[in-house]
């Protein structure tokens, strides 16, 4: 573990930006860029891969609550990051704050009468919504 260059309450802001701090270094962060349920376009593909190569360590991972992960963000390109990600392609980072994030994450779970599957609640959550899901 990496000696922490950054106060612990901007640290704690970032997070909720969906910055996560690497603890193996100093000042590096992984940020969660927000997909549609998992779903993206190849041209916000396009950009989210162009802003790790810009803003971070040119390495993205898929999380199993279905954002990406920009990895080795270093603090001070979070905001330009951040930026970047909105006017190119408006897309936004997040998902480990007070942001909802998709059920399609969690495990479906049995109950004595069915197995409740995680992604058509989802489905039904968003049928009555104003606004269209791509999958629903």
């Amino acid at each position: 573990m990496s000696e922490n260059k950054i106060p612990q309450s901007e640290i704690t802001r970032v997070k909720g930006l969906g910055f996560l701090w690497d603890k193996r270094t100093a000042d590096r962060f992984n940020g969660r860029v927000i997909t549609r349920n998992g779903k993206i376009t190849a041209e916000e593909c396009a950009v989210v891969a162009e802003a790790a190569k810009k803003f971070g360590s040119g390495e993205i991972a898929m999380t199993t609550r279905l954002t990406m992960e920009i990895q080795g963000v270093p603090f001070e390109n979070i905001e330009p990051l951040r930026q970047y990600l909105k006017e190119q392609a408006g897309l936004e980072t997040g998902g480990t704050g007070a942001k909802a994030v998709p059920y399609t994450h969690l495990r479906a779970h049995e109950t004595p009468e069915h197995l409740v599957c995680r992604l058509l609640l989802e489905k039904k959550k968003n049928k009555n919504r104003n606004y269209s899901v791509p999958h629903a």
